[in-house]
């Protein structure tokens, strides 16, 4: 579970999007709450204890662990899930598998070499720690595995 938040936290930090429809970070708590924020904000996840904390220049919130169930990139903040264009499929991490529906999903490490791949969805727990490039067709996500 800590590998899985760390991989995240890493990714919400370093992750550079190729799509221009992302514009929030959402967070899907355990009591059902999905608290976002702004991209334009830089959200930073740092995690500490038992704690996840997202922090931007105007304020921060602390969430326990245990309670985050998902994180991911989206382009609303209303309680109806969006509707995706077909053309730029959404890209997630959730329960330490990477998701991008449609696609060829490529995890390669700092020399550029291909370590893992799949369609649609590919988990990351398999990997040792370093950093490594996931890569879709869209999105490009620098991650680190400590």
């Amino acid at each position: 579970m800590i590998k899985k938040l760390i991989l995240a936290a890493v990714a919400i930090l370093s992750i550079t999007l190729q799509s221009r429809s992302a514009t929030l970070l959402r967070v899907e708590l355990a009591d059902g709450t999905k608290p976002v924020f702004l991209l334009s904000y830089q959200p930073k996840a740092t995690f500490a204890g038992n704690l996840m904390t997202i922090a931007t220049p105007e304020a921060s919130v602390s969430y326990p662990r245990a309670d985050v169930i998902k994180m991911d990139f989206t382009t609303t903040d209303a309680g109806v899930e969006a509707i995706h264009d077909t053309d730029i499929p959404c890209f997630s991490y959730i329960d330490g598998t990477v998701r991008c529906s449609g696609c060829e999903i490529n995890i390669y490490n700092m020399s550029g070499v291909l370590v893992a791949s799949g369609r649609d969805e590919l988990p990351v727990g398999p990997l040792t720690p370093g950093c490594y490039i996931v890569s879709t067709s869209y999105h490009s996500v620098k991650i680190a595995i400590k």
